[in-house]
């Protein structure tokens, strides 16, 4: 390297190093040799051609690996690359957090909801979600009001995972604050040597879900470390 440099925190931070640094050395080697030609310089981490990317799609999320590749006069000259992450466990399920909240904190299900649901004993986030199609129909003959259905696909859209987000000081911030933040903003907050803006997108789109779901009490007591610790 040119310089004495801190050494990487990240696959990103590492990558975007090595790049300048082949940058700073094609630009000697012109010097020297004026008509040398670079026919590419390519990072691409386990992506298709014509998919590379540095900062947007970046390691930890690439499983099928990453490579970088130098060419010159259309000849191979050097290569690094990267094995393939290893098969990790499923995330958790936002349903796995939710799922033993009492059924009023769904946004939406007042007291007159919560005494409906109670009687058919159906007290928590998670039992909601898991009721069958004949039990809604025996439910939805006695509320006949498509409200219902509304409260049960909030419960079940709290099937998905939650997507890695690697610890940043937006820990300690309620999720009601991370979701009124623009992604430019969290993205400033949380620090672009942190994450990047593939991964703060991931986590505005469980903002946005848990917007939909979850009454705005919870959100402002749970922070995002809580979160993110399951």
């Amino acid at each position: 390297m040119s310089q004495e440099e801190t050494i990487p925190k990240t696959m990103g931070d590492f990558v975007t190093l090595l790049v300048r640094e082949i940058s700073q050395s094609i630009s000697l080697a012109r010097y020297d040799a004026p008509l040398i030609q670079v026919q590419q310089v390519r990072v691409r981490f386990g992506e298709e051609e014509g998919s590379d990317s540095v900062i947007v799609n970046r390691y930890p999320f690439m499983v099928n690996g990453w490579d970088v590749e130098m060419e010159l006069d259309g000849k191979l000259q050097a290569r690094l690359y990267g094995d393939p992450l290893p098969l990790v466990s499923p995330q958790h399920l936002l349903l796995d957090i939710f799922g033993d909240h009492r059924i009023s904190d769904i946004k939406g299900v007042n007291t007159d909801w919560a005494s409906f649901f109670q009687r058919h004993k159906i007290e928590t986030i998670g039992r909601l979600a898991a009721i069958s199609a004949d039990e809604l129909q025996v439910l939805a003959r006695e509320r006949k009001s498509i409200t219902l259905w509304e409260m049960h696909g909030k419960a079940r859209l709290l099937k998905c995972e939650i997507p890695f987000f690697p610890s940043t000081s937006l820990d300690s911030e309620t999720l009601y604050t991370i979701l009124k933040m623009a992604p430019d903003v969290l993205l400033d907050r949380a620090g672009i040597h942190a994450t990047s803006m593939a991964e703060i997108q991931r986590l505005s789109d469980i903002m946005e879900i848990l917007a939909i779901v979850v009454d705005s009490k919870v959100l402002q007591a749970m922070p995002l470390g809580k979160l993110l610790s399951y």
